[in-house]
Formats: structure tokens, C-alpha cells, sequence
């Protein structure tokens, strides 16, 4: 007589069987770990660029904002300084009262009637 074949799998302990040991060596460990460090170096390197980038556009908009205020004050000056040149050209009447006139006035002879009197 023979035995039945039975094929159960026998038991295995958990924490022994599963967990590789930590002297074996991970089998696909050295590839990922310089691809991820390669990847966190261009990762780094964009970085770096896009906020070289930033801080030149930063700058450059401080740059258009100051050359706005600085032309808008200039074409301030300038046309303040052309309505003074224009209106220092026109004399006003107390200017012409207070200075000696350009042509002098012809002197009248007394006429004959304002001596009769």
C-alpha cells in the first residue's frame, strides 16, 4: 500500500523567510540611485536657470520702471520750461508800466489855447 501524495506546502515563519538579509546585495540598487542623482542634478541645474531667470526679469522690470518715472518727469520739465519761455516772451502790463519805454513819446508843443487861459 502506498501513501497518498499530499502536497501542502509546509508553514513558514514570517519574519524569517520573507525579509532578504541586509548583507545581500540589493539586485537593481546602483542603477536607480545614480539615475535619480542625475535626475536631481538637472532637477537643480533647471532650477538655478529658471531662477537666474526670474531675478533678470525682476530686474529688468525694476529698470522699465524707473526709466517710465525718470522720461515721465523729463517731458514734465521740458514742457513746464517751454511754457515759461513763451509766457517770459509776453510782457504784462505792470512789466511795461515799471519799464522805461522803447521809443520814447514824441514831446508835444503847448498848443496856443492851453496858454490862454
Amino acid at each position: 500500500m502506498s501513501q497518498p501524495d499530499t502536497t501542502e506546502p509546509l508553514p513558514v515563519n514570517p519574519d524569517t523567510a520573507a525579509a532578504p538579509s541586509a548583507t545581500e546585495p540589493a539586485e537593481a540598487s546602483p542603477a536607480p540611485a545614480s539615475a535619480l542623482e542625475a535626475s536631481l542634478a538637472a532637477a537643480r541645474k533647471e532650477a538655478a536657470d529658471n531662477y537666474d531667470r526670474y531675478l533678470r526679469s525682476v530686474a529688468d522690470l525694476e529698470n522699465y520702471r524707473k526709466r517710465a518715472i525718470r522720461d515721465r518727469e523729463d517731458a514734465t520739465h521740458r514742457a513746464v520750461t517751454r511754457v515759461l519761455k513763451t509766457s517770459s516772451r509776453c510782457s504784462t502790463p505792470l512789466n511795461r508800466a515799471s519799464s522805461p519805454p522803447k521809443h520814447p513819446m514824441p514831446t508835444s508843443k503847448p498848443s496856443s489855447a492851453a496858454s490862454r487861459w
